[in-house]
């Protein structure tokens, strides 16, 4: 399966490593040029135990770019761009508003777009009221959240086991991401966003 993720950041780069290993096709997109050009060199921004020998092992199915055209031909994007706290201690939402804007000139065939980002109950609603509004055709994608339980050290093992997926809707899981359930290994029980807060 072609999967694009959206940020190159501890999460991002770590959660494509993983599913490349698993066999699918992965295009890892980071506005970052410096950060590019480490990662197709070869080398890794921070240190994660591992990650650094399953990336050189997967450098044949695991890409990087600062290129969004490759969304056309994802089936999956994940968004793992940062959502800082803001002062009054909200959630600050700009950088995924940024994806979105992006996102709605690529979305031309259907996409399930996964959250790893720490969003919010609700975001996932919102996110699709807000595609919708620039134009985006209602039934040309899901949007489903994967939340992300960081521990450095050992986030390579956790995206393996990880066994939470809550998303917009049970029948979208059973109808529409027969082959997403193969991206983790573990059982992953359905609950809806509403009822499923995404933490850390």
């Amino acid at each position: 399966m072609n999967i694009c993720i959206i940020g190159a950041g501890y999460v991002g780069l770590t959660t494509a490593a993983v599913l490349a290993e698993l066999g699918h096709d992965v295009h890892c997109i980071d506005h970052d040029e410096r950060k590019i050009r480490l990662l197709n060199n070869g080398e890794i921004p921070f240190y994660e135990p591992g990650l650094e020998e399953l990336i050189a092992k997967h450098h044949h199915d695991l890409t990087f770019s600062g290129r969004w055209d490759d969304i056309k031909r994802a089936a999956v994007v994940v968004i793992c761009v940062g959502t800082p706290p803001r002062p009054d201690g909200s959630t600050d939402l700009r950088y995924i508003e940024a994806v979105l804007n992006r996102l709605a000139t690529m979305i031309e065939s259907y996409k399930t777009i996964v959250t790893k980002s720490t969003v919010p109950p609700g975001t996932n609603e919102w996110m699709r009221a807000e595609l919708i509004r620039k134009g985006v055709k209602p039934q040309l994608f899901r949007i489903v959240s994967n939340p992300e339980f960081c521990a450095k050290g050992r986030l390579s093992t956790i995206c393996f086991i990880q066994t939470k997926l809550s998303s917009d809707s049970n029948r979208m899981m059973t109808n529409r991401l027969p082959s997403c359930r193969r991206c983790m290994p573990a059982s992953m029980p359905l609950t809806s966003q509403r009822a499923s807060p995404a933490r850390n």
